[in-house]
């Protein structure tokens, strides 16, 4: 596929996803007219867009032997604040130091991947995914 071939499938996609669906039906009818394998690819693509069967459409939970990690969970010398964000890879929290030996905010990423992978805890949550941050709120 060329990249002005790509272009216009993308182009037409994204139009297609605009209208509602008996609309799509009938624009899909009139391009098989002129353009059968677009439109044929075109419905393809809208139905895997419906299925949304993908890793990052459905993520995993974020569990410690069971429990769902949340805000208020500690996780080693680290208490979860809030969360920050989420995608198919995991879940980032501000935290906070919770042992007394020192105060600091931190971004803290826990992995989905980590879990489902048969990765210890340990792997999922170390030392190396906490870093600290210089915001102030």
């Amino acid at each position: 596929m060329t990249r002005e071939e790509f272009s216009q499938l993308r182009t037409k996609f994204e139009a297609l996803l605009a209208e509602p669906p008996q609309q799509r039906t009938a624009l899909l009818a009139d391009l098989s007219q002129s353009n059968p394998v677009l439109a044929d690819e075109l419905r393809r693509m809208l139905a895997a867009y419906a299925s949304r069967t993908g890793l990052i459409d459905h993520p995993g939970a974020v569990t410690i032997l069971g429990a769902p990690i949340a805000p208020g969970t500690q996780l080693g010398a680290y208490r979860l604040e809030k969360e920050l964000g989420r995608g198919g890879l995991g879940v980032v929290f501000e935290a906070t130091r919770a042992d007394g030996s020192f105060e600091k905010r931190s971004a803290t990423t826990t992995s989905t991947i980590s879990s489902s992978a048969g990765l210890s805890m340990s792997a999922a949550f170390s030392p190396s995914s906490i870093t600290p941050t210089s915001r102030r709120s």
